[in-house]
């Protein structure tokens, strides 16, 4: 009986062992963690366990579909080197416990893109820098490269991009000198960029130069302007001046590059100078410049006021000058109007208004400002602006792109189907060949059109005159660019006149300079006729392009206050302003400044053109209004 007991307790304990040893769990706990282009996976360690299998696979994938499959005989972990960076994988662990397997444990895994690693700024100066780094570890050029950029440290400003490099190094350029700047970098990878690292740096301060370019400018009995090239590194500038006979000298701060000198005394000799104020010190005054206010004496009534040119929406008015006038006070307003408007220092005896009605009676006055005060007013004169209505039915077609010269401008269907832009250019007197481009746009599908463009040549506001249609009725079938040419002939007169681009459904009848109730739409310009003598030939004009910086003026219009960022790369010298026939009015250098401002408060109201050129004499021409 006992030896029996001991048998079947034998087999219990037989068939116990074997229900033990016969069970192979799954492995729990699946951990991933990738650093200096390690990936590692462990997972908790089974009972019985004599092995693991790890496999990976794309997610995509179907198991068991699979890019690797490892056997792990040894611990419960297994590193794998060189695994793509930015890669999204699915593992999974068996346990092997000898014969006997156990299910899969599944989870997923993405490995990093890496930060750059020690970033360094080299080569600093007052306008550059260069970017250094390191790749981490599993950097490939094959899948990867960086992508940089640069900014002002300490603002919202966006970031300019340095582009792309699979190096580790990049020059920073067109800095400011003396100014907080960070720089960051991105590692690319194949599926996600890498966090960005920044790192800051500051520009050297540039030297403090002693202005050029000094002028003086509006002089009168008493008073004078003075101006000068902007320094880069300015903080304000100091302005001295003292009558020629006298050794004390009257002294001034300024954050501008002019000043008005007043209450001067009449018929004098003044002398000037000015010196730079940086971080870093002052410079040495500039040589002696000198000045002679005029003599003093009446203020006599402007007499022979006139209309030299009357458009649809614009009109140039002339007077005699006044001796000894420092300006002007024009008066305006419609005769059924109730009030007089009026523009200020007006510096010339002449002044175009732009804001006009069609087919109004307008009555104008004007009086000189002199030291001993206004004179009367001069005699009313009045006058009639010009109508030759255009608008069209621009619910299905209206042009959206014209441009010639400076005028390039995109928009939708104007209300109406009229609109008087504003807008403005300079064309030579006798130029051939001048370019422009028009396009349609349409509300479904594209129609036939015909277009046309005036000028009034003779300002007389009819566009009817022979000639006056400079480009003959040209078709447009879809939404495409076209382009078309233009003379203007060597009989044309200097000064402001109207230009109007007509565009018609199926004009094949014609299109008209005054026409009304057809399906298109109408557009009016303002052309500035210039003598030759200003003439901008296409070989030496720089017009922006898509990656080109351009010309920022702000503000624009104004009241004669323009400030005028300056393109970096085209690097500009000198600048010059003309009036509106074409002559200058003035001009200065410009040294290596990124701004430049300019005064144009004593001037009249209107349009003036503000010419940029370069060392190559390659040159830039942007509108300035001043209302």
């Amino acid at each position: 009986m006992k030896q029996t007991l001991t048998v079947l307790c034998l087999i219990f304990f037989l068939f116990k062992s074997d229900l033990t040893f016969s069970q192979c769990d799954a492995p729990t706990n699946l951990q991933f963690s990738y650093a200096n282009d390690v990936s590692s996976f462990s997972w908790d360690p089974v009972v019985g366990a004599t092995s693991y299998t790890l496999e990976l696979k794309y997610s995509i994938s179907v198991w068991p579909a699979h890019a690797l499959s490892v056997t792990v005989t040894s611990g419960n972990s297994y590193q794998i080197t060189g695994l793509m960076q930015s890669l999204t994988l699915d593992w999974r662990v068996i346990t092997n416990c000898g014969t006997t397997v156990g299910n899969f444990a599944t989870s997923t895994m993405i490995t990093a893109c890496p930060e750059a690693l020690n970033p360094s700024t080299t080569s600093i100066t007052t306008t550059s820098a260069v970017a250094n780094w390191v790749a981490a570890p599993g950097y490939k050029t094959t899948v990867s490269d960086f992508v940089a950029g640069y900014r002002r440290a300490g603002t919202n400003d966006a970031w300019t991009t340095l582009g792309h490099t699979s190096g580790f190094t990049l020059n920073i350029p067109n800095l400011l000198p003396d100014t907080d700047y960070e720089w960051c970098v991105n590692q690319t990878c194949a599926y996600f960029n890498s966090n960005p690292v920044i790192t800051p740096f500051r520009t050297l301060a540039a030297a403090c130069l002693t202005p050029t370019t000094n002028t003086a400018t509006n002089i009168t009995s008493n008073s004078a302007t003075i101006s000068w090239a902007g320094v880069h590194s300015a903080v304000n500038y100091t302005v001295e001046y003292h009558v020629a006979t006298s050794t004390n000298w009257v002294t001034t701060n300024t954050t501008a590059t002019n000043i008005n000198f007043a209450n001067l005394g009449d018929n004098r000799m003044y002398e000037w100078r000015v010196k730079t104020n940086c971080n870093t010190g002052s410079s040495a005054f500039s040589g002696v410049n000198s000045f002679n206010t005029l003599p003093a004496a009446g203020c006599g009534i402007p007499t022979n006021l006139t209309t030299s040119y009357v458009g649809n929406r614009l009109a140039t008015f002339t007077w005699d000058a006044v001796p000894n006038a420092n300006n002007y006070t024009f008066y305006y307003k419609s005769v059924n109007g109730g009030n007089w408007f009026l523009d200020n220092n007006v510096a010339i005896p002449t002044i175009t208004k732009t804001n006009l009605t069609a087919n109004t009676a307008y009555q104008i006055k004007v009086k000189a400002n002199c030291n001993s005060g206004s004179s009367a007013f001069s005699p009313v004169y009045q006058f009639n602006t010009n109508i030759c209505a255009s608008a069209g039915k621009n619910a299905y077609e209206w042009i959206d792109l014209f441009k010639i010269g400076t005028i390039n401008r995109v928009s939708g269907a104007e209300p109406g189907g009229f609109i008087d832009t504003g807008l403005a250019t300079n064309l030579t007197i006798g130029s051939t060949n001048n370019q422009g481009q028009i396009s349609a746009g349409f509300a479904g599908a594209p129609r036939n059109q015909t277009y046309s463009v005036f000028i009034d040549y003779n300002r007389n506001g009819s566009f009817a005159d022979a000639g006056e249609k400079v480009v003959n009725t040209a078709s447009i079938n879809n939404a495409n660019t076209y382009n078309f040419s233009f003379n203007i002939p060597p009989t044309a007169t200097v000064g402001l006149t109207d230009l109007r681009v007509i565009m018609v459904k199926n004009g094949s009848g014609g299109v008209l300079g005054c026409m009304e109730n057809f399906s298109g739409e109408t557009e009016d310009y303002i052309v500035n006729l210039v003598a030759s003598s200003a003439r901008l030939s296409a070989e030496t004009v720089s017009e922006s392009t898509d990656d080109e910086e351009d010309i920022i003026i702000y503000p624009n219009p104004s009241n004669g206050n323009f400030k005028v960022k300056l393109p970096s790369a085209f690097k500009a010298k000198t600048y010059q302003i003309m009036n509106i026939t074409g002559v200058e009015i003035e001009k200065g250098k410009i040294s290596n400044a990124i701004e430049l401002e300019l005064d144009l408060s004593n001037k009249p109201s209107g349009l003036y053109l503000l010419m940029l050129e370069n060392n190559e004499k390659k040159q830039k021409i942007q509108k300035l209004w001043k209302y």
